[in-house]
């Protein structure tokens, strides 16, 4: 008897569903207010918005390599608040489409698809945090 069949796991390819989930987010102020609803959901008592038009030399650039130093010679939104990221919100935002807070009701951001509006403005975005110690 020979059985057939492969072994079975949904895959989802990355910038599909990126272009899914920004086709139902408008592309105006909801990004601004995306943040600051993640800030506020960190509990942050403040949140600064920067916009930096310098224009960095590649000898500046934090990431090596051809294709990300092209996208980091341009203006940046920088976006910070007054508290660090947690384990929890670095696993929510790498989990994309799926958040880390389904199951706070507390939080705004609950529906886990927030922090993907960035994708409108930038292909690259990152984020520095200290940890709750704070150390950078």
């Amino acid at each position: 008897v020979r059985l057939f069949g492969r072994a079975m796991g949904q895959k989802v390819h990355l910038c599909n569903q990126l272009k899914r989930i920004l086709s139902k987010y408008p592309s105006d102020v909801s990004i601004l207010k995306e943040l600051i609803q993640n800030a506020d959901d960190a509990r942050a008592t403040e949140i600064h918005f920067v916009l930096d038009k310098t224009m960095y030399g590649k000898d500046h650039l934090s990431m090596e390599g051809e294709s990300w130093a092209s996208l980091q010679e341009r203006p940046a939104l920088c976006v910070f608040n007054n508290r660090p990221f947690t384990e929890s919100d670095i696993e929510g935002i790498c989990r994309v489409g799926g958040g880390g807070k389904q199951d706070d009701s507390e939080t705004i951001g609950r529906f886990g698809i927030g922090f993907n509006a960035v994708y409108h403005l930038t292909n690259c975005p990152f984020f520095v945090s200290r940890d709750l110690a704070g150390k950078a």
